[in-house]
């Protein structure tokens, strides 16, 4: 979990879970897996820890923009 983020809209303070930065994280693990794969050497570390980072979403429908997160009715 990717605790104390400033929320994207800067009134909420600090929020956990993120799918913004959560999808930035893992795109920024994913990048040097790619460029190890390119070389023909293996890790694991960049692959684990981008396919272990959750992109939260509600219902199949949104998602929140962070945990706990609610729409306004």
């Amino acid at each position: 979990m990717h605790a104390d983020i400033v929320s994207l809209d800067e009134t909420r303070g600090f929020v956990n879970n993120s799918p913004f930065v959560n999808a930035i994280v893992k795109q920024a693990l994913l990048s040097p897996a790619y460029i190890y794969s390119l070389e023909n050497k293996t890790t694991t570390d960049f692959r684990y820890f981008a396919d272990n980072i959750r992109i939260p979403v509600e219902d199949d429908v949104y998602h929140p923009a962070y945990d706990n997160y609610r729409l306004r009715e």
